[in-house]
């Protein structure tokens, strides 16, 4: 279900460039609007490959799908770029120019994109939802009743996932509240048990945490959910998460990296 960006995918699903980039904020529906086309295209799965995290390993296994013999019309590649290596981002150059004809490759960003990257696609930038399309997508697409989607859309601010963030988050923000008071106390017997049960929601609202701490815009965590920490923690906190980072490691890697920054 496509919500806001019906003209980019009608667009595609005519006429895909061989190097296309999806620009804009998160959960506004740039990964849905790729599936979309995919389906448009009758691709096939076995000419189809979802990298949503790009490492070195995934971009060697990008290079090698690229020159692979199409079984259908094409095949296409479709690649996460937040949080990816720059030597990872340099091997996928090469693929983008030389790959055959036959590969397609749609690119998705919410966060900074290379020069280097952004000169050899066509850009499509995703906006914001109004809150009546985030609306549409959680009655129609994730089930929600009608005034509790519309409640959730105030807050949303144009993002789903922020809107389902705000009715799933009960005992994970709890855990993000002890990670933020671990950090605080220095505590990491208590980090090392929280990573045993971290995902990537528990990342999301850590994020939404942090950035709330450093705004003073509370919405989805509350003004006392600052626990007294130092102003350097949420910007530490910011600097150390990444999105699709494997979530078992991120409180034990990336938080105690936090954790060593605060000495």
């Amino acid at each position: 279900m496509i919500v806001a960006h019906e003209d980019i995918a009608r667009r595609l699903s005519i006429i895909l460039p061989r190097v296309v980039l999806f620009e804009g904020p998160q959960s506004v529906g740039k990964w849905t609007t790729a599936e979309e086309i995919l389906r448009s295209q009758d691709v096939t799965a076995s000419d189809t490959l979802r990298v949503r995290r790009l490492t070195a390993e995934a971009a060697r296994d990008v290079a090698e799908f690229a020159y692979g013999a199409s079984v259908s019309w094409y095949r296409v590649a479709i690649i996460n770029l937040d949080g990816s290596t720059k030597g990872a981002v340099n091997t996928i150059l090469k693929s983008l120019e030389d790959a055959p004809e036959s590969t397609r490759f749609i690119l998705i960003a919410s966060g900074v994109v290379p020069p280097t990257v952004r000169s050899r696609a066509q850009t499509f930038r995703f906006r914001l939802l109004r809150d009546d399309e985030v609306v549409e997508v959680l009655t129609v697409k994730r089930g929600f009743k009608s005034a509790q989607a519309a409640q959730l859309a105030k807050f949303s601010m144009g993002q789903v996932r922020r809107a389902i963030a705000m009715t799933e988050n009960g005992p994970k923000r709890i855990d993000v509240l002890q990670a933020v008071k671990s950090i605080r106390d220095r505590d990491e017997s208590a980090l090392d048990k929280l990573a045993l049960k971290w995902t990537d929601e528990h990342t999301y609202l850590m994020t939404v945490w942090a950035n709330e701490a450093l705004t003073g815009r509370w919405r989805i965590f509350l003004d006392t959910d600052h626990l007294g920490v130092s102003k350097q923690t949420p910007l530490a906190v910011l600097r150390a998460l990444k999105e699709n980072v494997r979530p078992r490691f991120i409180v034990r890697a990336s938080l105690m990296a936090v954790l060593r920054e605060q000495k």
